[in-house]
């Protein structure tokens, strides 16, 4: 049997042919790569979007996000308790408006982690006339530094100027001046106290920082600088690094009013939902102790003139055992025979009872009940009343005076 060892295999055909098949891909992808970038460029084009609602509720986010390519822990908050209740973990506050004045002993507590080693920077909201001026009740009154208007007066061709006030100061470690960009109109002033560091523009001081224990208080005219439309302008961001120094957690309040009534809800959701399940627990944990079928409601029918009657008798036999009408009816009885019979008054009480029981055809002993004291039993009040009933009887007659 002869073999053929000059012709291929089967298999070595299809092989060949893969190979030919993804060689000819390869030069096409390669061919249309090199012709897509010979008839196409790189181009930047800078849209400017709508603000995010991130962006448009907190205006210090991109502070916050700065801070963060810095390799820091900024963390941008809101709500007061920030300010009242600070976190001892937290080395730096940057406050962005910090609204009303806190009370002596949330003051108190503020400057505790101040004095700790915190950092707290604000620009105060309030500007304050010298009579109007307390030392000791604002946060500002501790270290003794105000907040007023500038004395710059300005027209038209110094609109600019009027608005803002270019401050800039030397940083050893940086070639040039770093340039800020401050409100004009509003300038810090010292008082006793001078400041441990201060940066005046050319209207006045736009900011003051005070040593106090192991941290700091940096007030500044205002924080607009910090803000999300201004951090790329001048040299704000450099000056925002500086500000922060060593400190590696950082609070960003951008928001230290009190939140609204749906924000606590959201924030209070899963300890409302738990109260929630255990109230209705407790309800049917409650429903199992009923026994028996439930009570039918009274019908609605009107009751007649006589139930009311004995009702009302029911009630005020049990409120005093006959007391209030039994003397009721006594007097009215004594009366009548005192009028029909003027005599019985100057006799005496044994005697005109006497006389009575002899006109009236009862026996003293009944006459004595029916005029003395209360009965304590319901069979003694039911004689009694026999008796009144027929004693009211005899006076309406016509008898003998009583002599």
């Amino acid at each position: 049997m002869a073999i053929d060892r000059g012709s291929p295999a089967p298999g070595d055909n299809g092989r060949l042919i893969a190979l030919a098949v993804s060689g000819l891909v390869l030069l096409l992808l390669a061919w249309g790569a090199a012709w897509f970038f010979n008839n196409h460029e790189y181009r930047y084009r800078e849209e400017r979007g709508e603000i995010s609602p991130q962006a448009r509720r907190n205006p210090l986010l991109a502070a916050e996000r700065f801070l963060d390519r810095l390799g820091l822990e900024a963390e941008g908050v809101s709500g007061r308790q920030h300010l009242t209740d600070p976190q001892a973990d937290t080395q730096m506050m940057l406050v962005h408006h910090f609204g009303r004045d806190l009370l002596p002993q949330q003051q108190q507590r503020l400057f505790e982690w101040i004095e700790g080693g915190g950092h707290l920077v604000i620009a105060p909201n309030q500007i304050l006339d010298e009579e109007d001026w307390p030392p000791e009740a604002t946060l500002l009154g501790r270290v003794d530094a105000r907040l007023t208007e500038s004395d710059l007066l300005c027209d038209d061709v110094l609109e600019d100027r009027c608005r803002y006030d270019l401050t800039r100061f030397e940083e050893s470690r940086y070639a040039g001046p770093i340039t800020l960009r401050f409100r004009a109109d509003r300038i810090l002033q010292e008082g006793n106290r001078a400041a441990d560091w201060a940066l005046a523009g050319e209207n006045g001081d736009h900011l003051l920082h005070y040593r106090i224990g192991e941290g700091a208080l940096t007030l500044l005219s205002d924080n607009e600088l910090l803000e999300n439309d201004t951090m790329e302008e001048e040299d704000h961001a450099l000056f925002l690094a500086l500000l922060v120094g060593d400190a590696e957690r950082i609070q960003l309040l951008y928001s230290s009013g009190m939140p609204s009534l749906l924000t606590l809800i959201q924030r209070h959701l899963p300890q409302l939902a738990v109260a929630f399940l255990f109230t209705l627990i407790l309800w049917l944990w409650q429903l199992r102790h009923f026994t028996g079928p439930p009570i039918p409601p009274p019908p609605r029918t009107r009751r007649n003139l006589l139930e009311h009657l004995r009702a009302s008798a029911a009630y005020a036999w049990s409120i005093d055992r006959g007391a209030g009408m039994g003397e009721t009816s006594r007097r009215a009885i004594e009366q009548l025979w005192l009028k029909r019979h003027p005599g019985l008054e100057q006799m005496e009480r044994g005697r005109r009872i006497a006389w009575i029981a002899e006109h009236s055809g009862l026996n003293q002993r009944s006459v004595e009940k029916a005029l003395g004291e209360n009965p304590t039993r319901e069979g003694d009040l039911i004689r009694v009343a026999a008796a009144q009933r027929k004693l009211r009887r005899q006076a309406s007659r016509r008898g003998p005076e009583a002599r």
